[in-house]
């Protein structure tokens, strides 16, 4: 018999002992446990996937317990499909599938489950385990119902069945580090996720504003420069109007003077030469009018070829000396009914851009011809609108370097420009299809890349007898005995017109201004038979009072007279009121015609 030391101690001393070295072997115990569960944790927090967790976490759990299986499933009809098992003598299994019997699965959905014995048989565990035998143990422990796929840890070995809960009391610490874990890095992985796509939305929205600050920009300098353009349109009108006041002056003394003069005196060629040079101020007048687009939309029967050779005159200056310009007008070109204003435009913003499409020159080619058009066919696309039968063609083409077909389709559209910044608008071809559309007619464009661009544009040509031919001058035209009230700012216009007036026989009373004009309409002792005014005027425009001057006397009929007109002055159409409209520099013949279509 072995003395421990203790022979000499009482037995209650002795039980003292017992239990202190009870109580230290516990305490032995609860230390290792914690230093597994330290390793294990160390294991799991090196891993850096999901994956990684789970294969760390169960190795180190069958090997620091000797557990001969530890495998992690999820849940399947019938058992659980292993997302990775480990045996721990033997190869590591990543598929295969764990069969569970009875109610067990909804135990392990309760809890923990620790199976001892025969009971394992419930449980069918791949191959190379055998849990054979009385000392055969196995724990089950389900997953975390946070996980995305919940499922079940499976943890089979041999022990007694004391060691068996103590052991399944480890693991499940174990497998509750690893779980957390699992959350940490699911946690980490989902937030990595969310910075990359918030970098990713960050990265798209950062291009998207730059896209758009790029467009704002170029927004802006095409708003500039059409602002730009809308200034030098209103110094173009502004400048034409005033032309058109010192030219009526100037052809109203010029007819005056015609008059006086016996027709055999030299002096006739004198005066028909400044008649014929106020005639060329007053097409220079209507161009400068057409670009600052401050005309009125009058349609009237218009000779293509004589337009053409009018313009070619003013185009010859603008193109440049490196620039040729080739006229090619068909003698048998027919009219058409259109406002020549609104088709110098159009000839106009076509050679301009035929003149900026040939960089180091080239030759600007202007053809006029009377074609017959068919009704389109399904190959006919080209064609948007655009009725039958005789149209003129006018035709611009250009040796330059040409549209590409990509770019064609959009070429009509606004602020569409592919000229570089400050020197396009992107509303020549957009103005050229709209002129197009109101005259019934349309546009076409042939091109090819380096090889120029030919422009058509078709309007309905007239018929023949539709066409007043030329009127001889008329030396005395119709005369009348009318009482006219003549309204015009200007001076030296309102003198001419009222010597005009008399000159026909009229009884003419001018005033300067709209005020003026009311107060002689609202006389009980004044009568008038016709008023003629000026549109833009000061203190009262001539739409203004027009309107109110119906209101005192409805049956009044008003004649319109400007060198310009906006389409719109203030709400509605300044010629609402009106029975006539005159255009700047006005004639004797004009004016006569005018004021007798209106008394009848």
């Amino acid at each position: 018999m072995v003395d421990d030391g203790r022979s000499g101690f009482d037995p209650a001393a002795k039980k003292i002992i017992r239990q202190l070295e009870l109580e230290n072997q516990l305490l032995a115990e609860r230390a290792e446990e914690i230093f597994l569960l330290g390793r294990i944790a160390a294991e799991v927090t090196e891993a850096r996937s999901v994956r990684g967790v789970l294969m760390r976490g169960l190795e180190r759990i069958a090997i620091l317990k000797d557990t001969e299986f530890a495998a992690y499933g999820r849940w399947e009809a019938g058992g659980l499909d292993l997302a990775y098992g480990y045996f721990l003598h033997g190869d590591n299994l990543e598929a295969g599938k764990i069969t569970l019997g009875g109610d067990l699965r909804e135990r392990v959905g309760r809890g923990p489950v620790l199976l001892h014995g025969a009971e394992t048989s419930l449980v069918g565990l791949p191959p190379p385990v055998r849990l054979d035998g009385s000392q055969a143990s196995l724990t089950l422990i389900p997953a975390l119902a946070a996980q995305d796929s919940p499922g079940c840890f499976v943890f089979a070995g041999r022990c007694s069945e004391h060691d068996q809960q103590e052991r399944s009391l480890l693991v499940t610490r174990a497998v509750e580090i690893m779980s957390l874990r699992l959350e940490n890095l699911r946690a980490l992985n989902e937030l990595s996720e969310l910075n990359r796509r918030l970098d990713a939305k960050v990265a798209e929205r950062t291009g998207q504003l730059e896209a758009a600050n790029t467009e704002l920009q170029l927004k802006i300098e095409q708003l500039e420069q059409a602002q730009k353009m809308e200034v030098l349109g209103r110094l173009a009108g502004g400048i034409a109007h005033d032309f058109n006041n010192i030219l009526t002056a100037v052809t109203g003394h010029v007819e005056l003077a015609a008059l006086a003069v016996p027709e055999d005196d030299p002096l006739q060629k004198d005066l028909q030469a400044i008649r014929e040079a106020g005639e060329r101020g007053a097409r220079l007048s209507r161009q400068l009018l057409s670009f600052s687009r401050r005309q009125v939309f009058k349609k009237e029967p218009l000779d293509v070829n004589a337009s053409v050779r009018d313009l070619a005159k003013v185009i010859d200056r603008l193109i440049g000396e490196d620039i040729e310009l080739e006229l090619d007008l068909a003698p048998d070109t027919g009219s058409v009914l259109a406002d020549r204003g609104r088709i110098d435009q159009v000839l106009m913003n076509l050679v301009l851009n035929a003149r900026d499409a040939m960089s180091g020159g080239g030759r600007i080619r202007l053809s006029t011809r009377s074609v017959s058009v068919e009704p389109p066919t399904a190959a006919d696309g080209e064609r948007p609108i655009g009725g039958t039968g005789r149209h003129v063609e006018l035709a611009v083409a250009d040796d330059g370097a040409g549209i590409p077909a990509e770019l064609r389709a959009r070429i009509f559209e606004p602020f569409f420009t592919t000229k570089e910044a400050g020197k396009g608008t992107g509303l020549g071809l957009a103005m050229v299809y709209n002129i197009c559309r109101r005259h019934d007619g349309w546009v076409q464009v042939d091109s090819e890349v380096g090889q120029g661009t030919v422009f058509r544009v078709y309007f309905p040509e007239l018929a023949a007898e539709a066409v007043s031919p030329p009127s001889a001058v008329v030396k005395e035209p119709a005369r009348g005995d009318e009482a006219i009230l003549l309204v015009e700012d200007d001076r030296t216009i309102r003198e001419v017109l009222v010597k005009l007036l008399d000159r026909l026989g009229y009884r003419a009373t001018s005033c300067a201004h709209g005020q003026e004009a009311l107060e002689l309409l609202e006389d009980p002792d004044q009568d008038f038979d016709l008023m003629i005014t000026d549109v833009v005027m000061p203190v009262m425009g001539g739409g203004e009072l027009a309107a109110r001057a119906r209101t005192l006397h409805p049956r009044l009929p008003i004649l319109f007279l400007s060198g310009y007109t906006d389409d719109q002055l203030g709400p509605g159409d300044p010629l609402a009121n009106a029975d006539g409209f005159i255009q700047k520099p006005v004639t004797m013949a004009e004016l006569a015609a005018a004021v007798r279509r209106i008394l009848g």
